[in-house]
């Protein structure tokens, strides 16, 4: 039997050495490379210049050695290919769309950059009413040189921006699982409805263009062990929490890193990195400096600071805000205070928390395809990589290694029982009574310590839950003579699973439930981890090369068979690729028209719209929110037209213009809420275009001055 196991492993060894492996075998064959893990020192003689001389030369031959290498050609190709058609698929239908509400204010930005040479300071108001950063704006910059519809405004760099998140996976996949994995993950990701949704969108809310190449040069700074790599990697999250910050999570892969792996740090590249962070921030922090961060604690800490007396700068603060349901408002836009709990009963918010975990697992996963449990089924294949790809199996070396280790006695278990005493610590009880607090601590000291305490408490769990479970993975592989990976490929891979793991579970813990906008930015590396499972450990397991390749192309029908594709297909083939003109802009249009024929260029223009509260609300904090803030956009864009009407309810008594919506937009989660005003008799319909009725005052000219007067009088008062 002895002797059966050694022919295996080392028929195994010699099966990983040899030089015409399978292209799903070359596991790490660009960071696996001496020239890639052993830095070189300056020679003595030649000196330093020459030193580096020769390094660029290098990394230029480099470069044209990979270019001429077929496998990374035809990588290049699928990128630019599910690139185009993830934009094409996106971009399609572009004139039946208006700018969304949350990107006004930086196509307003983008355009006082370039009319007026006003920096961006700050962007568009966050869930927890507080002022994000300015960075989208621009992004915005190379469409809005390009076209003057606002509504093509953020095509060009959300297209940059794809193709970087397609290239960076595709570099990650192929350096560490081969060029069919590399392949697989791409298709995966740019064909996802995730994928599609982003080819094309520059949505603020945490861009995975930003964390995939951070993870790369993190890889980078770990594998090849080249301290540079670490200042770009720093500087590459730096910028994309410029653009939004929700990728605050990612800059605590590269603590961890070091813990585990050690690679070396030059504070140089550091340096320089943090003052390019900074100067991009700096019209940011100017502004924060005047509101005390407000806004960076309230996004940092997850706090809302949304004022409750937002309908005190409302033209009428006793407007009735209804739903369809007649139900009266307000619904409070304030975070509620947390319940006090005893020590003792830890039992019940324990439960509670799990079971908000249990949802968010499935963010990123759901509305993936149209089939049942494919979420679940996505799920387990990404959780399954994780622990297949910590563990090695079989092998005389790991048996070795299994006898001798001390479970107890390693750094990532004192790590771990370190992290759960120091979180049970860190209970409010436990801090009060310490330091002597009477009557308890603040809301906001609370709100931390109780963040903190979840997650010391469950990472450290985590962390000896995972130890476990890959113990007895590699124990049960062992057993059947299954061997995964060596102890340096395993070492290597465990960059990506903790890239993965660290912002993942920070996020499952932190983020509130009912957002999985917050997890977007993720999906690539999970999409690499699903192409990694069918191309790279299934192999590992045995299976058929033909019955990988079913699997591997039923995955990408199934992924590819997404609502989101479909139903832009199909509306390319019914209405044209750019489509019609939505009766939003056909209003714009028509009522710019009278304007123009009165030779006006501003109006007093009110809508009367089905809204979500926030438009109303948010303009106590950022006056650009109103309602019909994306038709004033669309007025101002290109054709010149100024509303004077800026009452955040949308409407005055002085409109000259109405425009009313009679019924809601068709969908789930469509707004519903409408101000309860009724119609002025002076206003008279003109034309209606789809769901919008155009009305214009129409009064004899010494009355209506008189009346128009009297209304100006009482809105002053």
């Amino acid at each position: 039997m002895a002797s059966a196991e050694a022919q295996l492993s080392d028929a195994m060894e010699a099966e990983g050495r040899a030089g015409s492996m399978e292209p799903r075998d070359r596991t790490l064959r660009y960071l696996g490379e001496p020239s890639m893990t052993i830095r070189l020192e300056p020679s003595p003689v030649a000196g330093i210049g020459s030193y580096q001389n020769q390094r660029r030369s290098s990394a230029v031959q480099e470069l044209i050695a990979r270019l001429m290498d077929w496998e990374f050609a035809c990588g290049i190709a699928l990128v630019f290919f599910v690139a185009v058609v993830g934009v094409l698929l996106t971009v399609q239908g572009w004139r039946t769309h208006s700018p969304a509400h949350d990107l006004v204010p930086h196509i307003i930005n983008t355009h006082n950059l370039l009319t007026r040479g006003t920096i961006p300071i700050h962007g568009d108001t966050g869930s927890y009413g507080s002022y994000k950063p300015p960075g989208t704006a621009w992004l915005m910059l190379p469409s809005t040189l390009l076209f003057s519809d606002p509504r093509l405004s953020e095509y060009v760099g959300a297209t940059l921006l794809h193709l970087a998140t397609l290239a960076g996976i595709f570099l990650l996949a192929y350096n560490y699982f081969g060029f069919w994995c590399a392949c697989l993950a791409v298709s995966i990701y740019g064909l996802s409805s995730t994928g599609i949704m982003l080819a094309a969108s520059l949505w603020p809310n945490g861009r995975p263009e930003f964390f995939i190449w951070t993870v790369y040069f993190a890889s980078r700074w770990v594998i090849r062990k080249e301290a540079k790599s670490l200042g770009i990697a720093t500087a590459i999250w730096g910028i994309g929490m410029n653009v939004d910050m929700a990728i605050l999570p990612a800059i605590f892969i590269l603590p961890a890193l070091w813990f585990f792996y050690r690679p070396p740090i030059d504070f140089k590249p550091l340096i320089i990195a943090t003052a390019l962070v900074l100067f991009v921030w700096s019209p940011y922090l100017r502004f924060e400096i005047g509101r005390r961060f407000a806004d960076l604690r309230s996004q940092v800490l997850l706090q809302n600071v949304f004022p409750a007396n937002y309908r005190q700068v409302w033209c009428d603060p006793n407007a009735s805000l209804r739903d369809l349901a007649s139900t009266p408002d307000p619904i409070s836009l304030s975070s509620s205070r947390p319940q006090g709990y005893p020590l003792s009963s830890l039992v019940r918010p324990a439960v509670q928390l799990t079971s908000e975990i249990s949802g968010k697992l499935l963010y990123n996963f759901e509305g993936v395809a149209p089939f049942p449990k494919m979420d679940v089924a996505l799920l387990i294949t990404v959780l399954s990589s994780f622990i297949l790809l910590n563990v090695r199996g079989y092998g005389q070396e790991t048996d070795r290694i299994a006898r001798s280790k001390r479970t107890w006695n390693d750094r990532t278990t004192r790590l771990a029982l370190g992290m759960i005493v120091i979180g049970v610590l860190t209970n409010e009880f436990v801090i009060a009574r310490v330091l002597g607090i009477e009557g308890g601590l603040e809301f906001s000291t609370i709100r931390i310590l109780r963040t903190i305490e979840k997650l010391l408490i469950f990472g450290g769990a985590s962390i000896l839950a995972g130890k476990w479970m890959v113990a007895l993975v590699d124990r049960l592989l062992r057993w059947a003579g299954i061997q995964i990976q060596n102890k340096e490929h395993a070492d290597q891979v465990g960059v990506l699973v903790l890239s993965l793991a660290i912002p993942w579970f920070i996020l499952l813990l932190v983020a509130e439930p009912g957002k999985p906008e917050r997890f977007w930015w993720l999906w690539p590396l999970q999409a690499m981890f699903v192409a990694a499972f069918i191309i790279w450990i299934l192999p590992r397991f045995r299976i058929s090369r033909p019955l990988i390749w079913l699997i591997s192309i039923g995955t990408t029908i199934i992924v590819l068979w997404n609502p989101n594709l479909l139903g832009h297909a199909s509306a390319w083939r019914e209405i044209g690729w750019p489509g019609i003109d939505t009766p939003a802009v056909q209003v714009v249009n028509y009522v710019t028209g009278e304007l123009e024929a009165e030779g006006k260029k501003q109006a007093a223009i009110g809508y009367h719209f089905f809204i979500y509260r926030f438009m109303a609300a948010y303009n106590i904090t950022n006056p650009e929110y109103k309602v019909g803030m994306d038709f004033d956009l669309l007025f101002k864009y290109p054709h010149g037209i100024t509303n004077t009407d800026q009452c955040a309810e949308g409407l005055s008594p002085l409109d000259e213009y109405r425009i009313v919506q009679t019924k809601p937009q068709d969908g789930e989660g469509t707004p519903r809420l409408y101000f309860d005003v009724p119609l002025d008799r002076d206003l008279k319909l003109l034309r209606q275009f789809g769901p919008y009725q155009v009305f214009k005052r129409q009064l004899d000219r010494d009355a209506g001055k008189g009346k128009m007067m009297r209304l100006g009088t009482d809105l002053r008062q």
